[in-house]
């Protein structure tokens, strides 16, 4: 037979194992919620990485094609550089001019480094200012 005692104490029990369970129920429910919220989360960013891998194809792409017309650029410069009997020879002609009379003086530079005793009327070449 079951004394008064025995049964407050499985009252008690049946008591906490309800509010356990109501407490599990609860938190679980919360933790659903975070993962669905962490799931679109989820979603949301692999849309923006394929986003973002469609963009850098794309740009890497661009790139590509800029090279290459740069390179069709460089290779008619280098055509009408070496002009078109060179242009398939491996030798690059090299621009060099015969007289030291076709070698231009900077405009901004006075001709006082070509001679400079032109600038210093003592002749010296010491002259600074």
């Amino acid at each position: 037979m079951l004394s008064l005692e025995q049964l407050r104490t499985l009252e008690s029990r049946v008591e906490k194992a309800v509010n356990l369970i109501s407490s599990l129920r609860g938190e679980n429910a919360s933790l659903r919620e975070g993962l669905a919220a962490a799931e679109t989360r989820i979603y949301e960013l692999e849309k923006l990485i394929s986003h973002f891998k469609n963009e850098q194809t794309k740009i890497e792409e661009g790139i590509i094609e800029v090279l290459r017309k740069l390179d069709v650029f460089e290779d008619r410069v280098h055509e009408k550089t070496i002009g078109p009997d060179l242009a398939g020879s491996k030798e690059a002609k090299v621009f060099a001019p015969s007289e030291p009379s076709q070698i231009r003086q900077p405009a901004n530079e006075p001709d006082s480094i070509e001679n400079p005793e032109k600038e210093s009327p003592s002749g010296d070449g010491l002259d600074i200012f």
